[in-house]
């Protein structure tokens, strides 16, 4: 747990934009790894499992919360600099950045949002993607290509509404 702790959360806050739901999330999968850990195939990684469960717990969290309804944790602290160098403004900035790139994520299509979540954000191949999602590689680049134009145009549309 202490080791793929920090990965499954912020792969949940990803999915979820909200600090308080991650942890939940995480939480809930730690507790199915718990339960089901006699069920798991000791010579396969463990790490697409634990994000395959994470993928499925956020989903049951979203299907709960609603579509219309998903919030945005707007505070931005969980992405302050982790580099003690770092300036004030080198925070704000980051912090900016990642509470756009969240607001962003959390209004993109299921299927996109999980396919860049895994395969851009958490660096799995598109074959771990695909096995991951049950479908096939070719669909996974297509929505990864359709996600990061999306994602790049919400981007842009929230960074407009956020000026003054």
């Amino acid at each position: 747990m202490l080791r793929y702790q920090k990965a499954v959360q912020g792969m949940a806050l990803r999915l979820l934009g909200s600090q308080d739901d991650a942890r939940d999330a995480a939480q809930e999968v730690f507790l199915r790894l718990y339960r089901y850990a006699g069920s798991i195939d000791a010579s396969r990684p463990l790490r697409p499992w634990l994000y395959s469960v994470t993928m499925n717990v956020c989903r049951d969290v979203l299907r709960r919360r609603g579509a219309e309804e998903a919030r945005v944790d707007r505070s931005g602290a969980e992405y302050a600099a982790a580099d003690p160098g770092a300036s004030a403004d080198d925070g704000a900035i980051a912090a900016q950045r990642q509470r756009l790139l969240r607001q962003a994520l959390v209004k993109m299509p299921e299927r996109e949002r999980l396919a860049i979540v895994l395969r851009d954000v958490e660096g799995f191949d598109t074959r771990e993607v695909a096995r991951m999602l049950g479908t096939s590689e070719v669909t996974i680049r297509s929505q990864v290509s359709r996600g990061r134009l999306r994602l790049k145009r919400l981007v842009d549309r929230l960074t407009k509404r956020s000026r003054p």
